[in-house]
């Protein structure tokens, strides 16, 4: 796992630094899984503060963004549009 082959691909794949403030708004949703410790590697990969991370991020650069997370739900965006309703919107941009 260390290499700077992987090094290299690790960076090229790293979500959060190719977030930059040129692109498009986005959406963040996770309300699914438990807000705590993860209880199975699927509740790892999909934790809420995921989610939190990726719109903390987003802010830091100025990326627009409708956001709800946490289960119970820790925090959600004033929006009131669903995911569906947000893609048209987009696509009709």
């Amino acid at each position: 796992y260390e290499s700077p082959e992987i090094d290299a691909y690790r960076t090229s794949v790293d979500m959060l630094s190719l977030i930059t403030s040129d692109d498009p708004e986005i959406w963040i949703e996770n309300r699914g899984t438990p807000n705590g410790a993860p209880l199975s590697l699927g509740n790892f990969n999909h934790h809420p503060f995921h989610a939190r991370e990726i719109k903390r991020y987003a802010d830091a650069v100025g990326v627009p963004n409708v956001t709800a997370f946490g289960n119970p739900l820790l925090f959600s965006s004033t929006v009131t549009e669903t995911y569906v309703e947000f893609f048209i919107r987009k696509l009709s941009e």
